[in-house]
């Protein structure tokens, strides 16, 4: 990852913090830092995709902030991530000293009443993202379902985590748009377990961003061992009136935070 300077850096991370108040900026940004602890959320169980680049932020973005506060990564997951946006936006402490990533459909949640929602978006303060998400479907070998138009007319079951997530929302998108016929089988406690059920047989396939399938297995890509079904893009097949779909790998905070905290994280 090549770093920048530290407002081009954040732009570049998506990075979301929660608030600062007018009290904290007495000081000066380096002395509200200096020695202090930020905790970085992530809203998913260790190991994932999510997990990995989190921590891979958080080892370093320290650095880049005056005082270099120590930067401390904190799995929270459960919900699809819900449970660590809900805890950023309602119970964190508003001084600067959490970072938070969840759900790149959040907005999408919001308006569509997904349970589990205790948040507004557009309160959130949004900074920046981490890459740029390219999320399919999979299928094992041995499925019926090896392709769009097998997906249309075969029923197919789907390894899903929570009801927020994007393994679970964007298959529900493709049922309800363009007719598909996937049974999400949900609990699964993160990408990769979700994975490992499709391995031993427990469902036929599931729903995942690219990265997470190459890096947890590349060897399955590799081999053929899954079949990456060609869907078109949900902007391509339909349209969503003042709602975005997708936010990629976003970092958020709380509304409260003041403009130059904003910017300086």
């Amino acid at each position: 990852m090549q770093f920048l300077p530290l407002a081009s850096f954040v732009a570049l991370l998506s990075a979301g913090i929660i608030g600062v108040g007018d009290r904290a900026w007495a000081q000066t940004p380096e002395q509200f830092y200096a020695g202090k602890n930020i905790d970085f959320v992530i809203g998913y169980p260790p190991g994932g995709s999510n997990d990995t680049l989190g921590r891979l932020v958080a080892r370093h973005i320290g650095k880049h902030i005056p005082g270099k506060p120590n930067v401390i990564p904190k799995n929270m997951p459960g919900a699809g991530s819900f449970l660590a946006v809900n805890t950023v936006f309602n119970v964190s402490p508003k001084d600067g000293s959490v970072i938070g990533i969840g759900a790149p459909t959040m907005p999408l949640d919001e308006r569509l009443g997904t349970q589990g929602v205790r948040f507004k978006t557009a309160e959130l303060n949004w900074i920046g993202r981490t890459d740029s998400l390219i999320n399919m479907v999979f299928m094992w070998k041995t499925s019926p379902v090896q392709t769009i138009a097998d997906a249309l007319k075969t029923e197919s079951t789907l390894s899903g985590t929570g009801v927020g997530s994007t393994v679970s929302i964007y298959p529900t998108a493709l049922n309800n748009v363009i007719g598909t016929k996937f049974k999400l089988v949900m609990g699964y406690k993160g990408s990769n377990e979700a994975m490992l059920a499709v391995e031993r047989g427990e469902v036929e396939g599931h729903s995942t961003s690219w990265t997470a399938l190459k890096v947890a297995h590349p060897d399955w890509v590799r081999d053929k061992t899954v079949s990456i079904l060609d869907v078109p893009r949900l902007k391509e097949i339909a349209q969503f009136d003042g709602c975005y779909l997708h936010l990629e790998r976003t970092f958020q905070g709380d509304a409260e935070v003041s403009e130059r905290a904003g910017d300086l994280l």
